[in-house]
């Protein structure tokens, strides 16, 4: 419990084991004629008394408690001193009377300190470090902060009141050295601040080991599929001393001879749920003859749907981690399209949330989870992956000297068009061939139709003749079905070309034909041939009227035969 506000005078922190002395009075107590030493520790809720005097008879010298059966020194000053033990944390009261009524009385806030660190000195690189600083009583605790050897801060958190714990994840022979904690506790005078320190050193010549790997592996056993090791046994980066393998609802190995042969020294335990556990104490010589066992009438179907993924390219997907609250988290990675030939991993993640350092080699990967201590929940691992990004990966998260893994399989699909004059080219490619059960192209609306199509490893590609007709037009899907039943697909749409259609200007802006479109196209049409057909007519007209003048004019001219302009005698123009 956490106490705010508090009755004590003056605050003394020691650690745990070692000489303390409690202060009474600032001088000798030459007027005092009795004084009463009291306690109330951090467990308790009333004053006990511890030892009372007469300063008369002389109070230096070692007194023996009548309530605890401890012997304690006291001084001129009346100061109280004794080696502190774990309980002894809490408040002292020290009574000064004089003829019988209170003179002075002083309170004693009394703070023991248990630093701890682990593991236990000499450290191998590698380890997971804990420093923790532990106050009793705990409600004198108004804060605290660890401090490297060169006096940056650490991330401290409060693991239960009174405790402050900061770790080195993957320690380093560069991390040796002081660490300090900065400890603050209530007083009336603000926060007094204490400081202790504590020394770390790490080892060179000896690398941790992890004897706890827990393996989420996700496996089910089943008779007479193919098994695959790789899905079985993981974490193969760190010297093993014993293995855990947790399985989910699945029948657990068979009691028959080759059963008790494979899991001598081992212990296999199962759930009310189905699910069983299995312990190899020495997995490096045991494995061999498991697998052995499990391939005598069964088999391992790799990793179920929590082990498998697959994606289009490009989209999202989660890679889970084991659910586990850690302190460090790696991802490695291995080539797809490997999954026999037993490469070696590629590191491409590395999340220290202690530190709050991050080193990637990948940086579409983006850690999902907690990202300090202080933060609850597990990880998980977001990618938005090409092909290449397929493959096999696994999360490992480290908590103190355990280590948790998961593998996961992540198989992508990615398709392409490609069109020529003649033909337009649908293709699909995935990578990650290990979980691939099918592949094929299909018509959605005509899924009998059979497409003929070209295969390569790892690629499928169909050719859609051009132009595009009825029958060709349509979703065009390619599907692959994973061997654990689930199903991945690339659709593609293949549209008629448009009908061709006259657009109109109006106002400046382009629209299709109205319904009055073949009155105006008619009335276009009818304009230019009347205008033609009316100047045919005049053309004409005009033609026989000068024929017709000209004639009659001649006419005149030889009947006549003495006027030659008729405009001259309006007489013969009248006849």
């Amino acid at each position: 419990m956490w106490v705010v506000a508090n009755n004590w005078t003056d605050v003394v922190m020691v650690k745990e084991g070692t000489l303390v002395t409690l202060p009474c009075s600032d001088g000798p107590a030459k007027l005092t004629e009795r004084v009463t030493w009291m306690v109330m520790r951090s467990d308790q809720t009333r004053w006990t008394s511890l030892l009372s005097f007469n300063t008369s008879t002389g109070p230096a010298g070692k007194l023996l408690s009548s309530t605890s059966s401890r012997t304690f020194e006291v001084f001129e000053d009346v100061s109280l001193q004794f080696t502190a033990t774990a309980t002894d944390g809490g408040r002292y009261s020290c009574l000064m009377q004089q003829r019988g009524g209170k003179l002075n009385e002083r309170i004693i806030l009394l703070a023991l300190l248990k630093l701890t660190l682990a593991p236990a000195p000499s450290i191998p690189v590698g380890s997971t470090v804990r420093l923790t600083a532990q106050v009793s009583p705990s409600y004198a605790v108004a804060g605290g902060m660890w401090l490297s050897p060169t006096g940056v801060p650490l991330l401290t958190v409060v693991t239960a009141p009174g405790t402050l714990l900061t770790k080195l994840p993957q320690v380093r022979l560069e991390d040796k050295g002081l660490y300090t904690c900065n400890i603050h506790i209530h007083s009336q005078n603000g926060k007094a601040e204490y400081s202790h320190t504590l020394a770390v050193t790490v080892n060179a010549t000896k690398v941790a080991t992890f004897p706890n790997i827990t393996y989420t592996c996700g496996v089910n056993v089943r008779d007479g599929e193919e098994r695959d090791t790789d899905d079985l046994l993981s974490c193969p980066h760190y010297p093993l001393q014993g293995l855990a393998i947790r399985c989910g609802a699945v029948p657990k190995p068979g009691s028959d001879a080759a059963a008790q042969d494979a899991l001598d020294g081992s212990s296999v335990e199962g759930g009310e749920d189905g699910r069983w556990e299995m312990c190899l104490p020495q997995p490096s010589q045991e494995v061999g003859t498991l697998l052995g066992f499990l391939g005598y009438g069964a088999g391992v179907e790799g990793p179920g749907p929590t082990g498998s993924r697959a994606s289009l390219s490009h989209l999202a997907v989660t890679l889970p981690c084991p659910p586990v609250y850690g302190d460090f988290v790696r991802l490695y990675k291995w080539r797809p399209n490997q999954h026999n030939s037993k490469p070696d991993p590629e590191l491409v993640f590395q999340f220290d949330r202690w530190r709050n350092h991050t080193n990637k080699t990948k940086s579409h990967l983006q850690l999902l989870g907690p990202s300090s201590s202080e933060a609850g929940g597990t990880y998980s691992f977001l990618v938005r992956p090409a092909l290449v990004d397929a493959g096999r990966y696994q999360c490992e998260v480290f908590l103190d000297d355990v280590v948790s893994c998961q593998s996961t399989t992540l198989t992508v699909l990615h398709g392409s068009t490609k069109s020529s004059p003649s033909s337009l080219n649908l293709t699909c490619m995935y990578t990650e061939r290990s979980q691939v059960k099918l592949a094929t192209w299909t018509h959605l609306e005509r899924p009998d139709c059979q497409l003929p199509m070209k295969a390569k490893l790892g690629m499928l590609t169909i050719s859609v003749s051009l132009p595009v007709t009825s029958e060709t037009a349509g979703q065009y899907a390619c599907t692959l079905e994973l061997k654990n039943k689930q199903k991945l697909r690339y659709t593609y749409t293949v549209t008629l070309p448009p009908a061709v259609s006259v657009l109109y200007v109006q106002g400046g802006r382009v629209s299709e034909p109205s319904a009055l479109s073949p009155l105006l196209s008619l009335l276009f049409f009818l304009v230019p041939v009347v205008a033609v057909a009316v100047g045919v007519l005049l053309w004409r007209q005009g033609r026989c009227s000068s024929r017709r003048n000209v004639d009659v004019e001649h006419t005149l001219s030889h009947c006549s035969g003495e006027v030659e302009n008729i405009y001259e005698n309006p007489e013969d123009l009248r006849q």
